[in-house]
């Protein structure tokens, strides 16, 4: 009997002991797992966005949805401007001439396509194709 017993707890402590391992293991990997899809940088994550939502207005358009185009046109809108807004403070915080030049020269680059697309918006029917060209041109320089 004293055997017997004794041999139910050693098989209850090396079970449990496993488990234990295993459980240990899985805490790991997530956590392993979770610092590595955080440290997946923003900005693949803004220019996805941007993707999704020049798709979804080109989609808006395709089906003559004009609320779901309007409503994405001003979405980007907004993070086109915004994206504008954020340079600013890059150009003035400048540390020399030749750091100011370069983001002035992607500012300019970024209101050009930006301002082709508010152009070309009058008609977002008619110019489907070349707002969607410009969108993707803007999507490359964030």
């Amino acid at each position: 009997m004293k055997r017997f017993v004794l041999s139910c707890c050693l098989l209850a402590l090396t079970s449990t002991m496993v488990f234990a391992q295993a459980a240990k293991t899985t805490a790991t990997k997530s956590k392993s797992t979770t610092a590595k899809s955080t440290a997946k940088p923003v900005k693949d994550a803004v220019v996805n966005d941007f993707i999704g939502k020049v798709n979804e207005f080109e989609a808006g358009i395709s089906r003559n949805n004009t609320q779901l185009a309007d409503k994405n046109f001003e979405d980007l809108k907004t993070i086109m401007t915004n994206d504008l807004r954020s340079l600013k403070p890059k150009i003035q915080n400048a540390a020399n001439a030749a750091e100011k030049t370069k983001w002035t020269d992607i500012m300019n680059k970024k209101q050009a396509i930006y301002f082709d697309i508010i152009n070309a918006a009058s008609d977002k029917k008619g110019n489907k194709d070349l707002i969607v060209k410009k969108y993707k041109q803007y999507a490359a320089t964030l």
